[in-house]
C-alpha cells in the first residue's frame, strides 16, 4: 500500500471520490468514517463498489459524536494507526465529506500524526473552479497547492450514478476531450422526428464548443448524449446531454423543440431525481430552438430556459466559472 486516505461518509460521497482518484491505485486502501446514520443507510456502499472497480480497498470506521471536532479526530487517528503496520507512504485527509466541522477534526488528526513515520498531506476538491487544492498543514500552510485533475481518473456518469445506487447503461453517446467527436449510432441514423434532430444539433454545438473551451480537459471529464438513469430495472429520467465535470458536477441540457406544457411537478421531480441520481450541485437547463414560440411554461425558478442563437454564448458564461 502506496498511499492512505481518510473521508467521511455521507449521503454526498460524490465530492470524496475526485481528491481519492487523483493519487489512489490498486491497492491502496481507503477508510470512511462513519457515523451510526451513515453505516444504517449504507452511504458507503456505493463508493465502494466504484472503488472496488479500480483495485482500491476500502471499509469503515465507526464514528461517535460527529459534531465533536475532538471525537473525530481521535477517531481518524485510532484508524489511521491501525493501518500504519501496512506501511502506507502518505496519508491523506479528504476535507469535503460531513458538517463545517469535520475538516477540523481530521486536521487534529493529522496533527497528531507528526511523529508517525508518514507523510501527511489534506485535500479538498474545490466546486468552482473545478481545481484539487492540497494542503501540507491547512491552518499552518502557505496557500495550498492548486492542482489541476487528470481526467481519465475521474468519475464517469455510471460511476456516479454508481455511487448513488443507481444505474446508466452505457449505451449512449459519448466524448471526452482529446477524443474524436463520436457518430450517430447506426441505430439512431434513421430517426428524423424534430426533437431528436435538436438533441443531436446541441449535443455536436456542444462538442464544438468544449473543443475549444477545454482542449486538455482539466474542466471536462465527458460528454453524453441521451443517458437513462435507471433504478433497478425501471428509468427514472433520461437525459438529453449531460456534461460531466472532473469534480463530478453535472449539468444537465434539457432540449425542448415542442410547444407542450412542462407540468412544473413534473419538472421538480425530474430535478430531484437528477440530483438524486448525481449530486446536489447538479445543474439543470432548458434549451430552445431558434425563433421558437412557447406559451408561459410554469417551471421551477432554479431552472433557465436558454434560446438556441444565445447557447454558446451562454454556455460559455455558465462554465467559465468552472475553468
Amino acid at each position: 500500500m502506496r498511499n492512505l486516505f481518510v473521508a467521511v461518509s455521507t449521503d454526498q460521497n460524490v465530492a470524496n471520490l475526485p481528491p481519492i482518484l487523483q493519487y489512489a491505485g490498486r491497492g491502496d486502501w481507503v477508510i470512511w468514517l462513519e457515523s451510526e446514520e451513515a453505516r444504517n443507510e449504507c452511504w458507503r456502499w456505493g463508493s465502494e463498489k466504484v472503488l472496488h472497480r479500480r483495485g482500491i480497498i476500502s471499509n469503515g470506521h465507526p464514528l461517535g459524536d460527529f459534531m465533536n471536532p475532538r471525537e473525530v479526530g481521535e477517531c481518524a487517528y485510532n484508524a489511521v494507526r491501525q493501518h500504519l503496520n501496512r506501511g502506507p507512504a502518505t496519508v491523506y485527509f479528504v476535507m469535503n465529506g460531513g458538517t463545517k466541522l469535520m475538516p477540523l477534526g481530521l486536521t487534529l488528526a493529522g496533527k497528531a500524526l507528526e511523529n508517525a513515520p508518514v507523510a501527511v498531506r489534506y485535500l479538498y476538491s474545490n466546486p468552482r473552479p473545478v481545481v484539487l487544492f492540497s494542503y501540507e498543514h491547512p491552518i499552518e500552510s502557505n496557500a495550498p497547492w492548486r492542482i489541476r485533475y487528470h481526467h481519465a481518473r475521474m468519475l464517469s456518469l455510471p460511476e456516479i450514478a454508481m455511487i448513488n445506487e443507481r444505474t446508466i447503461p452505457e449505451d449512449d453517446v459519448r466524448w471526452q476531450p482529446g477524443k474524436p467527436f463520436p457518430e450517430t449510432p447506426l441505430r439512431d441514423k434513421k430517426r428524423r422526428n424534430k426533437g431528436y434532430l435538436f438533441e443531436k444539433e446541441i449535443f455536436y454545438t456542444t462538442l464544438s464548443f468544449l473543443h475549444g473551451f477545454d482542449r486538455d480537459g482539466y474542466v471536462i471529464k465527458e460528454v453524453r448524449w441521451g443517458p437513462k438513469i435507471m433504478n433497478e430495472k425501471q428509468v427514472e429520467a433520461e437525459l438529453d446531454v449531460a456534461i460531466v465535470l472532473n469534480n463530478g458536477v453535472v449539468i444537465d441540457l434539457e432540449c425542448k423543440s415542442g410547444r407542450s406544457q412542462i407540468p412544473k411537478q413534473k419538472m421538480m421531480f425530474r430535478l430531484h431525481i437528477i440530483r438524486e441520481a448525481t449530486s446536489h450541485l447538479a445543474q439543470t437547463y432548458i434549451v430552445r430552438p431558434t425563433g421558437s414560440r412557447h406559451p408561459r411554461w410554469n417551471i421551477p425558478e432554479m431552472v433557465e430556459v436558454i434560446q438556441e442563437e444565445q447557447f454558446k454564448a451562454r454556455l460559455r458564461e455558465i462554465l467559465s466559472p468552472f475553468r
